[in-house]
This record gives structure tokens, sequence and C-alpha cells, in this order.
């Protein structure tokens, strides 16, 4: 995983999930990578500084904020996040002071405008100035402090006493409010290390008669008659935490019922029964607007229905929602793609190159969020009948033979260079299988022959060769430049398959008959194999194959290896390459 996008798309993925310090890894990663391109890193720094503020790391998240505003200065959310570390970090002046800065950047922020209000709540001193420290030190400190530790870890689980961390941080002159609450007892011993519930009985035997610590040889200073205060004053505390626990009741209620509504939506979709699946679908959306998923499938209905418009409007909806809140990319990517599906079933296999092209733009578009094997077949689907629509549409043979003419007149008047041009312009306007082009690929390799590059012109006599075998002219003219190059006994070949289809053809015997006397006059003569072996690539390759140096070896000392050996056709190819060449003899 190599792309910053996709590492944070991962890193939203687990931050979701509950899986911080892996969504911190991801997006540490994708900052690594985009610094290392040259890319933008502000919204990787934004997220990993939502995944430290998560994890209650308020001082890296307090970094990240501030890596966040140096990287982009222009965007908001920065002075938003930098806001939020400062708050959790109990620094409600300065948290105001960033929130103001993202302000001046964007005034109709409306989640800055509303994180002003929260911490301007907490700036309860002189002058609405920043309150009184806490007693017990820096507040990122006091969490992770009551996090570890084994007797209070438990009540961080427990959104009440949140709530009463969150108080004291706000105002640290509420701790009396919650003295009659037996886990305030255990938060003071662990953040100020005094054992407040024992301390009764340590003192006993010191106080007076008449205290009221006398008066109960085993109770706890919580049950003294001095905090009534905190008895009053509880109630209220516990009805605002019940109050949030039934609005996160009510909130997964609304989920699971939004999660019924699309079960029985999917079961009417699988009866097609679409009338009513849309109905679910639109109850589990209205339920859960933030789920892109119903949207995508209502998009889904309606493809079946092909009713193409609607299906793309569901789902660009989706789309936006999902960006809105977050979702997976993976669900993006498949809203997207399902744009590219409606267009291609609007096709309908009518082979509209326009509807085919918007089907490929949106496949791309997915791939862009993610790439799903699917949707790369979908891509070289449509890419290689786009291809196959683009060269029917050139088919016109009056217009090949036109061209084809014009070819042979440039062949005529020395025009070598135009000749081929024109052929090659000729060469689309009929099928690849028609039997017409042997001879036009032929006309082609006498252009390029003309112009002595003779590996083009081989190339272009093999191209005849593949639509007409036995288009006896393409291997006379593959002999010819063949030879030009001095390859006697490849030539020879090409001569025997002209032969082989023409017996009585003159210019094939007499090519074959030049090629032997080049043969043979090359073996008698040292330098010229020496320097036929040292300009021929197939030669020298054979020569230095470890594989046929052995068999040539064995070949030499064995008679009967030499008969095993000959038997294999590609080996007996490459002896008779050196035998043609002059390097070795057979008996």
């Amino acid at each position: 995983m190599t792309e910053p996008e996709q590492l944070k798309g991962l890193g939203n993925t687990a931050l979701q999930a509950g899986q911080y310090q892996e969504a911190i890894q991801y997006y540490t990663e994708a900052i690594e990578i985009a610094k290392k391109r040259s890319l933008p890193t502000h919204v990787y720094f934004s997220n990993r500084a939502a995944a430290q503020t998560q994890r209650r790391n308020y001082v890296d998240a307090l970094a990240d904020a501030e890596s966040c505003i140096a990287a982009k200065p222009d965007w908001p959310k920065g002075y938003g996040r930098k806001g939020t570390a400062l708050s959790f970090m109990g620094k409600f002046a300065e948290a105001e002071a960033a929130i103001k800065q993202g302000l001046e950047v964007d005034p109709n922020n409306a989640a800055l405008k509303e994180s002003l209000a929260e911490v301007q709540k907490q700036l309860t001193g002189p002058g609405n100035s920043q309150p009184m420290g806490s007693p017990f030190g820096n507040p990122a400190e006091m969490m992770q402090k009551l996090a570890s530790n084994p007797e209070t870890k438990e009540f961080m689980k427990d959104p009440s006493y949140l709530q009463m961390l969150q108080s004291l941080q706000g105002n640290p002159q509420n701790i009396m409010k919650f003295m009659g609450d037996p886990r305030m007892m255990k938060t003071l011993k662990v953040m100020t290390g005094i054992d407040f519930e024992n301390m009764g009985e340590k003192m006993k035997d010191q106080a007076p008669a008449e205290t009221p610590m006398d008066t109960s040889s085993n109770e706890t200073p919580r049950e003294e008659p001095a905090p009534k205060q905190a008895k009053t004053e509880s109630p209220k505390v516990e009805e605002m935490v019940e109050d949030d626990i039934e609005e996160d009741v009510e909130e997964v209620q609304r989920k699971k019922n939004a999660a019924t509504q699309k079960q029985l939506g999917t079961d009417a979709y699988k009866a097609k029964n679409f009338a009513k699946a849309i109905e679910h679908y639109q109850a589990a959306h209205d339920l859960d607007p933030t789920n892109m998923v119903y949207h995508s499938n209502l998009a889904a209905v309606a493809l079946e229905q092909k009713d193409y418009d609607k299906c793309r409007d569901y789902c660009q909806k989706a789309v936006d929602i999902g960006r809105d809140n977050r979702a997976d990319y993976k669900m993006i990517a498949k809203a997207i793609a399902r744009i590219g599906t409606s267009y291609e079933r609007e096709d309908n296999k009518k082979n509209n190159p326009e509807t085919l092209k918007k089907a490929l733009n949106w496949y791309n578009k997915s791939l862009s969020e993610t790439r799903d094997k699917n949707i790369v077949a979908n891509v070289k689907r449509i890419e290689k009948k786009l291809k196959e629509l683009e060269k029917l549409a050139l088919i016109d043979p009056e217009k090949f033979e036109e061209l084809k003419a014009e070819g042979n007149d440039c062949f005529k008047s020395g025009d070598f260079p135009g000749a081929i041009k024109k052929y090659d312009e000729a060469k689309k306007r009929l099928d690849e299988k028609d039997l017409k082009l042997a001879a036009l690929f032929s006309n082609k390799a006498a252009a390029l022959s003309k112009l002595m590059e003779y590996p083009s012109c081989i190339s272009a006599c093999e191209q005849a060769i593949k639509v007409d075998k036995n288009f006896t002219k393409a291997y006379l003219r593959k002999g010819n430049a063949l030879e030009a190059m001095k390859k006697h006994s490849e030539a020879q070949s090409s001569y025997e398959a002209a032969l082989k289809i023409d017996p009585a053809s003159s210019e094939a015997q007499q090519g074959y008959q030049r090629c032997v006397e080049a043969t043979y006059a090359t073996r008698n003569d040292p330098e010229k194999v020496k320097e036929r072996a040292q300009n021929d690539p197939e030669v020298r390759a054979i020569l230095q194959d470890p594989g046929m140096q052995i068999i040539l070896e064995q070949m030499q000392k064995d008679p009967k290896a030499a008969q095993e050996h000959l038997r294999n056709p590609e080996i007996a190819t490459k002896i008779q390459k050196l035998v043609d060449v002059g390097i070795i003899g057979m008996r």
C-alpha cells in the first residue's frame, strides 16, 4: 500500500472502529509518503490529531494540530483540532484564542462557532478568564493516570464518571458536589496519594470524644452528615447523565430500526417487489440519514427497474452522504462504480461509443477510490470494446482501394515514405482478416526494402503471411531482405517455403541456389565463418548457451548422443544453424 489516500482510508476505517493506535499508524505512513512526494499533508495531520485525542494523547494531538496549521494555514479545521486538544488539557483561554484564529480564516464556520461557545462556558475566572488550575495538576496527565490505575480504570468506562471529571476540569471548586460519591474517594487517593477512606480510622484515637468520627467506628468520611450539599446536588448530575444515556440509547435504537428496515428492503428486492423495497430503504434512510448504504440500495433498485437517471441520482446522493460522514472508501467506490454500471446497462449492447465512454469514466473514478479487480476487468473490457468500435467505424473497402492506389503511385514515383504512410492508412479500412491485406503488407515490405529498412521489411512480410499463408510474394520478399542482411540460412528457409507453394517459381529457385552457394562459400573461408559468427546474434547466443556447449561436446564424442539430441526439434534447429554458418560439420 503506497498511496497516501488509501492509507488515509484505512486510518479512517480503523478510527471509526475504535482502533486508534492502528489509525495513528496509517496516518503516520500517509504523512511520510506524502512528504516524500511533496503532496499536501494537512488532512493526514488533522486525522492523526483526532486519533490522538481519542487515545487521550492530548500533547501529541496538539502537536499534530500545529503541524496541520503549518501545512495549510487557511484550513479552518486545523484550528478546531488545536482548540479541542487545548480544551482537554484544561487550557481554555488558549483554546479560545486558537478557535478565534480559525474564525478569522472562515468567519461562518458553524463547527468553530459551536466549539467557541463550549470553550467560553469554561472560562469561569474573573472577567471570563482561565479558571483556577486543577489541584490535581495537568488534566491530560490526570486522565491518563486514572485510566492506568487498577482502582479507577474501570470507572473510566462509565459516562457519569467522565462527566464528573469534566466538571472538575472546568471548575475544581465543584469537588464538594461529588464528595458523596465513593468513586471520588478512590480518585483522590490515586491523584494525591492520600487514603481519605481510611483516614478516619487512623485519626479516631486522636480525635475529641464529641467529633462525628467517634459515633461510627467503621464508617468512611463520605457518611458524615456534613456533605448534605453533595446529596442535594448529586441527583442533578445523575439526571444529566441519564439524559445522555437515554439519548445514546435512542440513537442506537434508531440505527437498529434502520438496519431492520434495510433487511426488509433487501428481502423485498430479492423477491422482485421493488415498490416495497423502496419503501423500506427510504424508511431506513429517514431513521439513519448518516448511512450512505440506504441510498446505494435505492440505486440498486432503480437499476433493476431500468430507471438509469434515478439510479445515478441515488448514487450521487449516497456518495455525498458517505463523504460527509467519513464512510468506508470502498463503499464510496462501489456507489461510484454503480453509476458506470448504469451507463453500461443503458447501452444494452447497442455499442454506442458515447455511452460506453461515460461508463468507462465512472469506472475509472471508482478505481481512484480503491482498486477493485472486478472494476479493473470492466475497464479493460470497455477499453477493448471502444477500440473495436473505433476500428469498425473506419472500415471502408472503397477508401481502402483509393488509399492503396495512392500508395502505389507514390512507390512508382520513388516516394517510398509517402507510400508507406498511404499503406498504413489503407490498412485501417479493412477487417484485419481480409485477404486483400496480404498484398498491401507485401507492397509495404517492398517500400521498406527500397529504404533498406530490412528488419521492418521482414516484419511486414510476416504480417502478410499471417493474413494469407499461401501468399508466395511475401516469402520471396522476406528471403530477399534476409539475403541483404547476409542471413543466408534463414533466407534459404524462406525460399523453400515459397517453393512449396509454387514449385515453378524461378525467383524462389534462384534465391534458394544463391543461399546454398553463399553458405558453402562461407564454410570454406575460416575468416568469413568467424566474421559471420561474430556478427550474427543468433549464432552468438547458441555458442554462449552452457546447455548447447554440453550437447555439442557429447555429440562430438558419442554418435548415439548426436542422434538422440537431433530428435529434439529445437536443438536440431540450433545445430542446423551452426552447420549453415560453417562452425560445425555433420557426417
